[in-house]
């Protein structure tokens, strides 16, 4: 399709792998990657028909209408129309909210029992099509971290090893971990995340003294604007968590960060884009739904207007 950028639909795909979007991909025989016309308007009705054409040697109702003549083809073509409107509009769906993903913000690991969260997350994960991002947090409330039976000043520490042992339960077939807070023998843990090793662990922690933190055990900062006090803000913070993931072995620039809590204003937005934050994340409060609509209205406008 004319005006299509192919790298950057390259790399959508590319990030898909296990997706609902990279399903469609393969119904469609690769068209749907490379934003065909022609292939995204009939591939649905040939889907249909290759379906159609399967059921006839499996069930043997429709083998049936198969040995029916002339009467039992056109039911059959009948049954393929109704499985391409089907089709279609599955497909259309899908790639209208291919850019829709499911998180949470934030967890705290530390109130939480590791092997029962792991299935969680990883269930969560594979129903989305590999659309979930893991925010994690240690919490800040010391009695009600307590009813948990955790420590306030062993709660980091309790949330580095459950995030180790949650990544040995979705990467091994059989996983086991022994730690001071986490223990378990060798175990199983299905189903496995559809994304690969596991979905993205975004760390929610205050600047300086937690970028250390993040970088260990997340694939991003999950920061607020003031996680470095008061004189401070995320973007101060960026160089040397950049240069920690550097040292890191990985790619600073695959390494997230989404703003938290984001106010509703443009020039943020902009300055959000002008330093590659991945996302700014705003939080509307829960209301009837005309007040509801009317607020993700307003963060729309708000949005579109920083993308002109």
């Amino acid at each position: 399709m004319p005006g299509i950028n192919p790298d950057q639909l390259r790399q959508l795909f590319a990030g898909q792998q296990g997706g609902i979007l990279n399903l469609f991909n393969m119904f469609s025989g690769g068209a749907l990657s490379r934003f065909t016309v022609f292939a995204l308007g009939i591939m649905p009705y040939i889907s249909a028909s290759i379906i159609m054409q399967l059921m006839t040697y499996v069930l043997p109702a429709f083998e049936n209408l198969k040995k029916e003549g002339e009467a039992g083809r056109r039911k059959i073509t009948q049954y393929t129309r109704y499985g391409t409107l089907g089709l279609a509009l599955f497909q259309s769906f899908g790639i209208a909210v291919a850019r829709l993903r499911l998180g949470t913000s934030i967890c705290l690991v530390v109130q939480r029992d590791p092997i029962q969260l792991a299935k969680q997350v990883a269930s969560l994960d594979a129903l989305s099509g590999g659309r979930f991002e893991f925010g994690v947090g240690g919490g800040w409330n010391a009695l009600e971290i307590g009813h948990h039976g955790v420590g306030f000043g062993d709660r980091l520490a309790v949330m580095r090893e459950r995030i180790e042992a949650m990544k040995r339960l979705w990467t091994d077939d059989v996983a086991e971990y022994h730690g001071k807070y986490v223990d378990f023998s060798p175990s199983y843990a299905w189903p496995k995340p559809a994304q690969k090793p596991f979905p993205r662990i975004h760390v929610a922690a205050n600047a300086p003294k937690g970028l250390a933190r993040v970088v260990r055990d997340g694939d991003g900062w999950f920061p607020m604007i003031g996680a470095g006090g008061p004189d401070a803000s995320v973007f101060d913070h960026l160089p040397e968590l950049r240069r920690r993931v550097a040292e890191s072995g990985r790619d600073p620039e695959r390494f997230e960060v989404s703003l938290y809590y984001c106010p509703k204003d443009e020039a943020l937005l902009a300055r959000c884009r002008e330093h590659g934050l991945a996302r700014a994340i705003f939080v509307v409060d829960a209301a009837d739904e005309p007040t509801t609509l009317a607020a993700l209205d307003e963060i729309q406008a708000l949005v579109e207007r920083v993308e002109r």
